[in-house]
């Protein structure tokens, strides 16, 4: 009779988990779009790119492809490596590369061809890394929604990769990392500086940056642009005029001045992460992601055929159009998507949208949830003592809130030739999207982000998991719809605002909009629990860029994410009625 039942009760369980694991099969991946698709795409794949390149976070790539990037990067600094003509006095490939940026300022900032002229630059960039320097791994960006709350600290600042801050008494010049040596051609002759410490905008007079009130944009942030932005014009001003400009002034230095900022190395893993965000627009709008429209600098009317002049940085090879930069998977001539980023902080089954108190998970595969206790209770001992308003943008000490992003600097404002009407504009944006925060915060009390100072600074970061991007955009679609309810459906002011001196200021402001997925959730690396939530990379490190294949190339545990950051698009719920052992509130359920 107890042989019957055990047998009876197995036979339960093992159906149980047949009808799981078939449900599961039967979710398929969601895009940063929300749309059912095998790989993140803009539309479908082309006869000419069955296989799109996949660009990775930094911190996604092992070791050695980190390292490897950085030798292709002084690899273009080869003296002689110019492949201009000799009177454009350009003395290395990467000089190139800098004046080619250099010479269109007036044309490609400031007006709508700004996304689809870098999508090109980035475009020649990786080319010439591929077939000059034998570059092979992903072409690498920058998520710093991931370092949002603490951008000085990012571990890309590390004298392995890009090097650190610069050296006050030597003219804020980087001293640390492998382009502490290098000196500009390109609009003049500099060292290359930072300022994390001032971050004023204009390269050290003195504004606000990084370790003062230099916070950046947070994933619940770029979210919001993203997701509420209703036209290409209307989100093409936002990233630039937000956090693209937000990154420049906050790097400081040479990254200050549009003319000089190409060289920093940065500038690059920057202006791949804003290519990300119009990718993540155009995915999550699909009806608009072949739209192009707004005014050039000039003030005539954007068209397809918008040319995308390069200053011969190509030689033997015509400007790209604006037409041919919308789709990055055609094959004419792009060939590419982005990777889910990185996160920090809980570990969880893609299968449910419950985060649970350890002590309440269920013991059956019925409801599976893979809660980290560690996490739960982190969280769970500096919640009683963290006030729920919005921290200054320079504290460091609050470890559960997020803060405003940092407004745009006037020195900044003043090199970019802005007209009163686009600043008006701009002010008016940033009181919204600080609103926002404010909202996340103080409405939402019980909400910890991913990107919360808590969990960077004592989380691993980890690749994340696609299987959830579904439950990731379903909390984010409740914290924007939340706020743009409480504000009649206004995600953003009068709209457009382009220009310098001309400074148009039109648009429609309605603040609809779909949803988007940029970075969700995460695996997280718990003490004690390191088997179970391993960064899942295959294959070996050598490939040539494609999805998936980029493993640890024999080294143990390269490819693991490092500690001190954290990420992309994933949090908390809402805290719930129980308690830790030491009285403190710990359950977190997404609603």
């Amino acid at each position: 009779m107890l042989v019957a039942t055990l047998q009876s009760r197995v036979a339960a369980l093992v159906s149980l988990v047949l009808v799981l694991l078939l449900a599961m099969a039967s979710i398929q991946p969601v895009s940063a779009a929300g749309t059912i698709t095998a790989v993140t795409t803009t539309t479908t794949t082309t006869s000419k790119c069955r296989t799109p390149r996949v660009r990775r976070e930094f911190r996604e790539l092992t070791l050695r492809q980190r390292q490897r990037y950085i030798n292709a990067v002084l690899c273009l600094r080869r003296p002689g490596s110019s492949k201009l003509p000799a009177s454009a006095k350009s003395p290395t490939r990467f000089d190139d590369i800098v004046r080619s940026h250099s010479r269109i300022l007036s044309v490609a900032h400031g007006s709508a061809i700004f996304l689809p002229w870098h999508r090109s630059f980035l475009h020649n960039y990786e080319t010439i890394l591929r077939t000059e320097c034998g570059y092979t791994d992903p072409l690498p960006y920058w998520d710093w929604t991931v370092d949002s709350q603490a951008p000085e600290s990012s571990e890309l600042w590390s004298p392995s990769y890009f090097g650190g801050d610069g050296v006050a008494a030597n003219g804020s010049c980087v001293a640390t990392g492998p382009f502490a040596s290098y000196t500009s051609v390109f609009a003049r002759r500099s060292c290359l500086a930072r300022h994390f410490g001032k971050g004023d905008g204009d390269g050290g007079s003195g504004d606000a940056g990084f370790a003062a009130e230099g916070t950046g944009f947070s994933p619940e942030s770029i979210y919001f642009i993203v997701k509420s932005a209703a036209g290409y014009d209307e989100m093409r001003w936002r990233v630039e005029y937000g956090p693209h400009a937000n990154v420049h002034i906050g790097v400081d230095g040479t990254m200050a001045f549009i003319d000089m900022s190409t060289n920093d190395p940065i500038f690059m893993l920057h202006h791949a992460n804003v290519d990300r965000i119009w990718q993540m627009w155009q995915q999550m709008h699909p009806e608009m992601a072949m739209t192009y429209d707004g005014d050039l600098a000039s003030g005539v009317p954007a068209q397809m055929s918008d040319k995308l002049a390069m200053s011969g940085l190509m030689p033997g090879q015509a400007d790209h159009t604006a037409k041919q930069m919308l789709n990055t998977v055609s094959g004419s001539p792009l060939c590419y998507t982005y990777s889910d980023s990185i996160a920090a902080g809980v570990a969880m089954d893609a299968s449910t949208n419950i985060l649970a108190r350890r002590d309440t998970r269920p013991s059956t595969p019925s409801d599976p949830i893979a809660v980290s206790a560690a996490d739960i209770d982190l969280v769970a001992s500096v919640l009683p003592t963290t006030p729920i308003e919005t921290p200054p943008r320079g504290d460091r000490s609050n470890k559960l809130k997020l803060r405003c992003p940092a407004p745009m600097t006037p020195a900044f404002i003043a090199q970019m030739r802005l007209s009163a009407d686009v600043v008006a504009k701009i002010r008016e944006q940033e009181a919204i999207d600080c609103g926002f925060i404010t909202y996340v915060n103080e409405a939402r009390p019980d909400y910890v982000s991913r990107s919360a100072l808590v969990l960077r600074e004592n989380r691993r970061l980890r690749r994340q998991d696609g299987r959830v991007r579904s439950h990731n955009r379903q909390l984010y679609d409740k914290l924007v719809d939340g706020f743009l309810d409480q504000h009649g459906g206004h995600g953003h002011g009068d709209g457009h605002g382009h220009g310098r001196k001309h400074g148009h200021g039109h648009g429609n402001g309605n603040g609809h909009g779909k949803r988007s997925d940029d970075d969700d959730v995460d695996e997280a690396d718990v003490p004690g629990d390191e088997a179970d939530h391993e960064t899942d990379e295959q294959g070996d490190d050598s490939n040539d860029g494609n999805d998936g294949d980029d493993g640890d190339d024999g080294d143990d545990g390269e490819h693991e994410l490092d500690r001190r950051d954290t990420g992309a698009f994933a949090a908390f719920g809402r805290v719930d009625d129980c308690h830790t052992e030491s009285g403190a509130p710990c359950a977190v359920v997404f609603d």
